[in-house]
């Protein structure tokens, strides 16, 4: 809780990610789930954007890159993509959060298509994921009903600027190890 106390409208969007990342680093830590941050590429977005280029014969010849996520959660050795966070800081015009949101919710589909494909022993129809802005967020399901995606809003997150604020991290912290158990069925 150090650094609750520091939390400005004018802070950095590093400044915000490791604020998320290292509650995320605690909720997982005896798990198999890693972080990865630090704008890495999403490989289940790389797979979707070859395949298009071969399916619709966009195929320039250039190399194909994923799409640059703010954070990834992965599990295993194989490091298997499960969701993508999307980070701003506190001050974001609306206009960027919403493509952001838009770019985060194409990424967790394409991730979800990915665990489809790869099955892993069992049947994926959801992924839960994140957005934030600052100092809040909200953890949503991305649900494939009939090959048809639809997001549904599971609960506001909000971190505490300040110890005045930890009565009503109650609700975040439920719904955070609700995620980490992938209780949401």
């Amino acid at each position: 809780m150090e650094q609750a106390g520091g939390v400005t409208l004018e802070e950095s969007e590093a400044t915000t990610s490791r604020r998320v990342a290292n509650i995320m680093e605690e909720l997982f830590r005896w798990t198999a789930v890693k972080l990865v941050d630090g704008e890495h590429t999403s490989d289940s977005t790389r797979s979707i954007r070859q395949y298009n280029d071969i399916v619709y014969g966009m195929n320039s010849g250039a190399i194909v890159m994923g799409r640059r996520v703010d954070m990834l959660v992965q599990s295993g050795k194989r490091e298997v993509e499960l969701s993508s966070m999307e980070i701003k800081k506190p001050i974001t015009p609306p206009s960027l959060i919403v493509d952001q949101q838009c770019k985060n919710l194409r990424t967790n589909g394409a991730i979800l298509s990915q665990l489809q494909r790869i099955g892993l022993n069992r049947q994926f129809d959801r992924v839960v994921a994140m957005d934030w802005v600052g100092t809040v967020g909200y953890l949503y399901l991305l649900v494939d009903i009939n090959n048809v995606y639809f997001a549904y809003q599971i609960g506001v997150l909000i971190l505490p600027k300040s110890c005045a604020e930890l009565r009503n991290f109650d609700k975040t912290l439920k719904l955070l190890f609700a995620y980490q158990v992938k209780d949401f069925r």
